[in-house]
């Protein structure tokens, strides 16, 4: 049945292609359809169910009656559709080329030629799909048809094995794409893959420097590249992907391949990675910190032979979220290391390890350091100041017995605890300790308690109070009504503050404190570093200024070593960096990534707070094993 209704529809067509229309004495003696729309209305009944052997004797009929009829061209096109089904592809385009010739100016006419490219690709006549594309581009309006006629060019290339003519007229086709991703992703990667790297390299060299293919590009011939042992230059090539395209489908994979590289592309080795809080209630913070980094990369620009360094900052704001946003951008940008963040560190940490960047933070957050061997800090904390108290009171001082007031919180107890260990390790005994409530302002009963203890075991010859200037100048002058006299006073940097010395008095007298930074200390790298700020700045800088001054002067020494072609030879390198001497004391970092320093010593005299000797090398103290000191 259907190869007679084909052959009978297909004699009917023919005549009336070679008639141009029926005679007007055969349509008189036909019997007549009531209108031309009800002939037209079946054959779309029929096609639109896929009745196909059913609809072609109406399209037929209604184009011999009516070959000018507003649905002429409608059913040309129904007719070729149906032909091109049954995979009669020579008879569709002579339909297809019929509507174009003869209805010149039909809306149809792009469509129409567009189907005689798809009937040449469907034959396998490729060579003809690329012959006729001019044409049929010449013939179509739209970024729709436009990029059909480019994406099938792609194809026909392909098919003859000409992928690097393929990829092009791939990318040509998502020119005309509101979403270029929406490009085959799976027929990209495929072509990408097919092509020699001496063709990638062309064809880099001729595509537009956007869209999505070249980024599938990119990746094959950092593939290539890292095949033949080129990884500096694949990273190059990957860096260059996630910074251009960061939500290119082969980002991820890019980030994983450089990762496994271990390579520092070239053209960032000299770039420096900054996370800070530029906005939020830690801005000072951050704005104090880029002020040292700005200083340290400014004197270093100056200086006869040094190449040039690029600080990328990305402001953390003061909330995780943003952090780990700003955090993840940065590391796509792969710097040579990365310095921050001050707080919320935690996230940004994390990526840094999973992306082996070393990360240098500025944080007392306690663990960072344990997410992993890229992660440093290089910053004052609890337990650093401690065991420098303890050390310089025991071993310099010859004091044994220790007694420790302090509040109910997290500062306090850390503190206390620190303490307690710091001073067991150097053979030194807390001998009294008393708590108290941060909110309470008489201290008496606490004193009381303390002292009470302390008498029952031997006295005390040194007191540690580690809280703000605020409380401990309310502390410092009831010691001696609860007879707490003659003992050594001990205390952290908050005590340095010119508010301690105004409550306190004469009972601030001869305290010891731990520091950071000492801005009028003696050491004549010091005393440049504050003149060259001051000159800068206006102002003195702090101790923030100050670490992340070091902090960049660390990396800017260790930057040109050949070992830096590596995250690994940086990460290696600060591991066994001893005794840098920075502005905030010599600086080692041990095999956890915790920076030791020396810290300044500090005591009262009279209204001003005064340098005094400070400690020996911090590897010449006692080993501090946690699993050997006795617990509070």
């Amino acid at each position: 049945m259907r190869k007679t209704v084909f052959l009978l529809s297909l004699l009917a067509l023919m005549t009336w292609l070679i008639s141009g229309c029926g005679s007007r004495e055969e349509i008189r003696t036909r019997p007549q359809p009531r209108t031309q729309e009800s002939v037209f209305t079946r054959a779309e009944r029929y096609f639109s169910i896929g009745s196909y052997e059913e609809a072609l004797p109406y399209y037929n009929e209604y184009l011999t009656r009516y070959p000018m009829g507003p649905y002429a061209t409608a059913a040309l096109m129904k007719e070729g559709q149906i032909y091109e089904t049954l995979g009669e592809y020579s008879t569709a385009r002579t339909l297809y080329n019929h509507l174009i010739d003869r209805y010149p100016g039909s809306m149809l006419i792009p469509d129409a030629a567009m189907k005689i490219l798809d009937t040449y690709y469907q034959e396998g006549r490729f060579k003809d799909v690329i012959r006729y594309a001019d044409t049929v581009m010449g013939r179509v309006q739209t970024d729709l048809h436009r990029y059909k006629i480019y994406n099938l060019l792609g194809d026909a290339y392909r098919a003859i094995l000409s992928p690097i003519n393929a990829i092009y007229y791939y990318a040509e086709a998502a020119k005309y794409l509101d979403d270029p991703e929406a490009l085959e992703r799976e027929k990209l990667k495929d072509v990408a893959a097919e092509l020699s790297a001496g063709d990638i390299r062309i064809l880099l060299e001729r595509l537009a420097p956007e869209g999505p293919v070249r980024g599938y590009l990119m990746y094959q011939l950092a593939q290539y590249e890292a095949d033949d042992a080129r990884t500096g230059d694949a990273a190059s090539l990957l860096s260059e992907l996630i910074h251009n395209y960061p939500e290119h489908e082969r980002r991820s994979d890019a980030q994983r391949l450089i990762s496994e590289f271990d390579i520092i592309p070239s053209e960032n080795r000299h770039t420096i990675g900054c996370l800070l809080p530029l906005t939020g209630p830690y801005q000072l913070y951050g704005n104090r910190a880029f002020r040292g980094i700005e200083l340290a990369v400014s004197q270093w620009g100056r200086m006869s032979g040094n190449p040039g360094v690029q600080i990328a900052v990305e402001d953390t704001g003061s909330d995780p979220q943003t952090a780990a946003l700003a955090a993840e951008k940065m590391i796509q940008a792969q710097p040579f290391a990365l310095v921050g963040p001050i707080i919320t560190a935690e996230t940004a940490a994390a990526k840094a390890q999973e992306a082996r960047i070393p990360i240098i933070t500025l944080t007392q957050k306690e663990g960072i350091t344990e997410i992993g061997d890229y992660v440093f800090r290089n910053f004052i904390i609890p337990k650093l100041q401690a065991e420098t108290l303890a050390g310089y009171a025991v071993n310099r001082l010859g004091l044994t017995r220790f007694g420790v007031i302090y509040p109910q919180e997290k500062y306090g107890e850390t503190f206390f605890n620190d303490f307690w260990n710091a001073i067991t390790a150097w053979g030194g005994m807390m001998t009294g300790s008393q708590s108290y409530d941060p909110n309470q302002t008489d201290f008496g009963r606490s004193i009381r308690q303390m002292v009470r203890e302390a008498r029952n075991n031997g006295g005390i010859e040194a007191l540690f109070i580690p809280d703000a200037p605020q409380k401990t100048g309310l502390i410092l002058p009831q010691l001696a009504f609860y007879d707490v006299q003659r003992v050594q006073l001990l205390g952290t940097n908050l005590w340095h503050s010119d508010t301690l010395i105004k409550m306190a008095g004469n009972a601030a007298q001869g305290a010891i404190i731990t520091e950071g930074f000492f801005a009028k200390s003696q050491d004549p790298a010091v005393q440049g570093f504050v003149r060259a700020f001051t000159e800068s700045y206006g102002e003195a800088p702090g101790f923030m200024e100050a670490i992340a001054y070091d902090t960049v002067q660390i990396l800017l020494k260790l930057m040109d070593s050949p070992e830096m072609r590596y995250k690994s030879g940086l990460r290696e390198a600060l591991a066994q960096l001893r005794d840098f001497p920075g502005v905030t004391g010599k600086t080692s970092f041990d095999p956890g990534g915790e920076a030791q320093k020396q810290l300044y010593l500090l005591t009262v005299e009279g209204k001003e707070f005064k340098e005094i000797l400070p400690l020996s090398p911090y590897a010449a103290r006692p080993s501090l094993n946690s699993s050997e000191i006795p617990a509070p």
